[in-house]
């Protein structure tokens, strides 16, 4: 059942504002790029992909990097990393630097639209950073599997949703190969620097197993 939500002009309401921002970003980018940069930037670091043309969406299906335009973890990944590498040139302390992207991170989630694979980085940084504030180690299955817990618990219709399971599956295979993996990787490089070719493939194929998974169940 649709419903719309009616505000009074002098009303201040954070997700009418949010998406005021959220346009106002996708209209710099249109400023400043060609039409089609401005279609595929707005749909990577704003979670606009409503607005790419189908020439576009075509393109990117056939080059098989579709999953450049939907917002993800590597998008938030990258953007918080870009943050932090600043703050850090900027010599901020530590913790600091964890209390500034908390907020960032979250902000940038709610402004993007709240994609599950987004929730799911996020909540997994979150952590990462609430442990560097506490002092205490970071484990990053246990944050995988709290993540998911958690947008089970807000949202239960998410396990229906392919996007979920392909987010937390390929998540899962990365970690399983960092940690099941590393190792011998490492010796097999150690031996010839032919072989780091084949470990990178080997690294992509294991996250690409796990991803796919839930299709092929």
């Amino acid at each position: 059942e649709a419903s719309a939500l009616v505000i009074d002009e002098d009303d201040f309401h954070p997700s009418v504002a949010l998406a005021k921002l959220n346009t106002s970003l996708a209209r710099i980018f249109s400023i400043n790029l060609d039409e089609t940069s401005a279609e595929i930037c707005s749909a990577m670091f704003l979670g606009n992909k409503d607005k790419l043309s189908n020439l576009t969406e075509r393109d990117f299906s056939r080059a098989g990097a579709s999953h450049l335009l939907a917002l993800s973890g590597m998008h938030v990944s990258i953007i918080m990393g870009l943050l932090m590498l600043f703050l850090k040139k900027l010599r901020t302390p530590s913790k600091l630097i964890a209390v500034m992207l908390i907020v960032c991170s979250v902000f940038y989630l709610l402004l993007t639209g709240i994609k599950i694979s987004a929730t799911r980085s996020v909540i997994m940084v979150l952590l990462v950073y609430l442990a560097t504030l506490s002092s205490r180690r970071h484990d990053s299955l246990t944050s995988l599997a709290f993540a998911g817990a958690l947008i089970v618990i807000v949202s239960p219709c998410s396990v229906l949703d392919v996007g979920f399971w392909m987010s937390f599956g390929a998540t899962l295979g990365i970690l399983i190969y960092v940690q099941s993996f590393t190792k011998l990787t490492a010796k097999l490089e150690g031996k010839s620097k032919l072989l780091k070719p084949i470990t990178t493939v080997l690294s992509a194929l294991v996250a690409g197993i796990f991803a796919l998974m839930p299709l092929l169940i």
